[in-house]
């Protein structure tokens, strides 16, 4: 069902010739919506998505120094604290609000 999915919405998201690189991608929060549905879906069209930060909450003294999204996907990505500072980075293209605080 997943690969059904992934391919109907790889047909209607195909890259125009113009943009030769993935999207660079930042993801706010790190819960449910985002392990089990936004993060996932990132990661599985890497011709059109590129994960680049992810927000995370939590306290520093409770806060995987990896993160939460990169120690459950085992990825690479920018760590971050607060929503503003992927705003402001120009390096992200594409900002997903996932959480409901």
């Amino acid at each position: 069902m997943l690969e059904a999915s992934r391919m109907e919405l790889h047909h209607h998201l195909t890259l125009p010739p113009e943009m030769a690189r993935p999207i660079r991608t930042a993801v706010i929060g790190a819960g449910l919506a985002a392990t089990v549905f936004h993060v996932p879906l990132t990661l599985s069209l890497p011709e059109l998505f590129t994960l680049h930060s992810v927000v995370e909450r939590a306290p520093p003294a409770t806060m995987q120094p990896e993160g939460t999204i990169a120690k459950k996907f085992g990825v690479k990505v920018k760590l971050v604290n607060k929503f503003e500072d992927v705003l402001v980075d120009p390096d992200v293209e594409l900002v997903r609000l996932v959480t409901s605080k």
